[in-house]
């Protein structure tokens, strides 16, 4: 009696992975160019010269900076005077940055490239304190935004981690991906912490390698040379 060959085990077929990024510090350096529509927005729509000076931009989401600047200066924090300062903001950055020659970092179109035309990876998206305007204004400058198709924006909350769980809703119900979140400061690292995101450091000055490990990050690394491919394929 001959014995009937044994089936191969079932292969689990892997979740679908989400690749979300965040923009300044990460993928891209305006020069400044930020700050400084931020500081005229002040100016011109408000009045208040260097108004903007005591802000710290690192991780701050840009409804978070507009509130500190109205709430500092004496103004409403009404959606009426957010939105005045925010359409003001947004013509001085694509001012400053017609100004600038900066390229993205090294290393990052490529490995945005190659995270497109994978096919385990399906979707791009940002996870961002920049508004949805201003994000794509940076991104169309430096060439990089058609790469994305989702996101959570600076104008959706003024909590980075709300923001992140927005990225996420807006994926679509039921959708059951592995979530990835690329970033440069330990305000990242929380946001990716909230949506049960990998986390990848991105050390492009503000914070080290060894001080993202030390909170938890799952990779930390200096350079996109070093950024961990083999995840995604």
């Amino acid at each position: 009696m001959t014995t009937a060959p044994s089936r191969p085990a079932a292969r689990t077929p892997s979740r679908p992975k989400v690749v979300f990024f965040d923009i300044d510090g990460t993928l891209i350096d305006t020069g400044g160019s930020g700050a400084r529509a931020f500081s005229m927005a002040g100016k011109t729509a408000f009045g208040i010269a260097d108004g903007t000076a005591d802000l710290v931009f690192a991780g701050a989401t840009d409804f978070a900076l507009v509130d500190q600047f109205l709430e500092c200066h004496g103004f409403e924090r009404s959606p009426e005077n957010r939105s005045h300062f925010l359409d003001t903001y947004v013509f001085w950055l694509d001012h400053f940055l017609q100004q600038q020659d900066n390229t993205p970092f090294d290393g990052a179109c490529d490995i945005l490239h190659v995270l497109h035309a994978t096919e385990g990876v399906s979707t791009m998206g940002l996870i961002t304190g920049n508004t949805r305007l201003g994000a794509e204004i940076k991104l169309r400058h430096y060439g990089l935004w058609d790469y994305f198709s989702v996101g959570g924006f600076g104008c959706d909350h003024h909590d980075r981690n709300s923001i992140a769980r927005i990225a996420c809703d807006r994926l679509g119900r039921g959708t059951r991906a592995e979530l990835f979140l690329i970033g440069d400061t330990l305000r990242d690292l929380e946001a990716a912490q909230a949506i049960g995101a990998r986390f990848i450091g991105y050390a492009s000055g503000k914070i080290s390698t060894d001080e993202f490990r030390h909170h938890g990050a799952d990779i930390a690394i200096e350079s996109f040379d070093d950024f961990p491919l083999e995840w995604f394929v």
